[in-house]
């Protein structure tokens, strides 16, 4: 009976890890990439919104919190699943519901951020490195540093099949995402 109960549990583990993971195809990609720009007016109105909304403190949070899948997937699905013109768009590019483009959204948008920062990162850990004693103490305290630490533990989480899927379209990407190379995104 133990056996049995210890087999339940390790299969069950298995099975529901592998559920928050997600497969990204080159034509999941390509969909995506579809069907976010078709969404672009819609995303636009809601960066206009939350720029409207926004106070100083919690954008930090934000930032990180972009990182974390339910979090993303519920901003989706609250701020947008609610107009028919968005369900139409996500409906006619192949998507079953709003429910599954959030969760794809949330999984490339993250994968986008890990692929991006891990230069900006290595960047930082470089000039770390050239830092007197002091100065390294100095800035291991502050609250940049705080958020990088935070960032780097989350990034970690990020599989690397995602960043490898993702690779092959971060032109794309940054188009849709609107991201500048000469902008600091991210750090």
């Amino acid at each position: 009976m133990v056996k049995k109960v210890v087999l339940f549990v390790f299969v069950s583990l298995f099975v529901f890890s592998g559920a928050y993971a997600m497969n990204l195809s080159s034509s999941d990609m390509e969909r995506f990439i579809t069907t976010t720009e078709a969404l672009a007016p819609y995303f636009d109105e809601l960066d206009d919104d939350r720029d409207d909304d926004d106070d100083d403190d919690d954008e930090e949070e934000d930032d990180i919190g972009i990182l974390d899948v339910e979090s993303t997937k519920q901003l989706i699905l609250e701020d947008m699943s609610g107009k028919p013109e968005v369900r139409n768009i996500v409906g006619s590019n192949g998507y079953a519901s709003m429910e599954d483009y959030a969760e794809q959204y949330a999984h490339i948008i993250r994968a986008y951020i890990a692929s991006s920062a891990r230069g900006q990162i290595g960047e930082l850990e470089s000039s770390m490195a050239s830092m007197s004693p002091e100065q390294r103490q100095s800035f291991q305290g502050s609250p940049v540093f705080q958020m990088v630490s935070e960032m780097k533990i989350q990034l970690a989480s990020v599989p690397e099949s995602h960043i490898q899927a993702i690779t092959p379209y971060m032109p794309q990407l940054q188009e849709v995402f609107g991201h500048d190379d000469d902008e600091d995104d991210f750090l």
